[in-house]
């Protein structure tokens, strides 16, 4: 409140509470590269969010990118991390997010030809659907041949996804920065892109009943610094994110003090059930 009421009423300086090397304070630096309306959209959810579920999901990478951008402001993930380089309109993501099952001809009993994957990835998307077949069959010493897991189709997930530039000078200077900048190297592939024959690319395999994307690891003062680096070549404005800010600020201290209060409560509540003499 004391903070709220210094914002206010003065033209103090309010210091940052979030970490320079924290995933919220990466993602709020990206944010300002793309636009006030997308930026006063995610403020709003976060003010109105009274369960603190969305912070939790902003803290998700899998959740990040199936649900908030999508949902709250029409971004993916892949266009928050590139805005200080690229426009909205200058690439789009391709590939898809498939359960197996969707890829499978029930009725010819064989699964589908995939013919969408440009020339340069082709081999590494064949090496990820064999895999995420193989995930779907079963054989043993009677058998002669692996049968299908019908269970199993509806519980893999392949996601094979790469990105498209639309604007190839642009795409150009990106790639050659890429190369020469270890820091945007560490961001692209903290979140699982691989560079291959000139291409940008993530490809997984999972069973979704038991496992979810990985956090990323990533060191996000270098990711901050990645940022920077694309803004001073790309000379990309940015906007104003302290509202954004405050309303993050908020929601992490509510599940910091949440945390503390249940921690509190099940510490006393394990030593009121010894036989320790208690003094409060």
């Amino acid at each position: 409140m004391s903070t709220d009421l210094r914002q206010f009423f003065t033209t103090d300086h309010v210091p940052d509470k979030l970490e320079p090397n924290s995933y919220e304070k990466f993602f709020i630096n990206a944010l300002s590269y793309i636009s006030p309306k997308a930026i006063d959209d995610l403020t709003i959810a976060f003010e109105e969010d009274e369960s603190n579920d969305l912070i939790q999901n902003f803290q998700e990478v899998d959740l990040l990118d199936e649900h908030v951008f999508p949902d709250v402001i029409s971004y993916e993930l892949e266009q928050v991390i590139l805005s200080p380089f690229f426009d909205k309109d200058e690439f789009v993501l391709d590939g898809f997010n498939t359960i197996i099952e969707g890829l499978y001809d029930e009725q010819n009993e064989t699964f589908v030809k995939v013919d969408f994957v440009i020339p340069q990835l082709k081999s590494i998307f064949e090496e990820l659907y064999t895999e995420a077949k193989a995930w779907c069959e079963y054989s043993d010493e009677i058998l002669s041949e692996p049968k299908i897991d019908y269970y199993n189709l509806g519980t893999i997930e392949m996601q094979f996804l790469y990105i498209k530039f639309k604007n190839k000078s642009k795409a150009r200077k990106f790639r050659k920065l890429y190369k020469k900048s270890y820091q945007i190297r560490a961001t692209l592939y903290g979140f699982e892109y691989r560079f291959e024959n000139g291409q940008f690319v993530k490809g997984n395999v999972r069973d979704i009943e038991s496992e979810g994307w990985e956090y990323p690891d990533l060191n996000f003062g270098v990711a901050n610094e990645a940022l920077e680096i694309m803004a001073n070549i790309s000379k990309k404005q940015r906007y104003n994110t302290e509202l954004l800010q405050l309303e993050i600020e908020r929601k992490v201290d509510d599940c910091e003090y949440n945390f503390t209060s249940n921690a509190l409560i099940s510490a006393l509540s394990n030593t009121l059930k010894t036989k320790n003499e208690v003094i409060m």
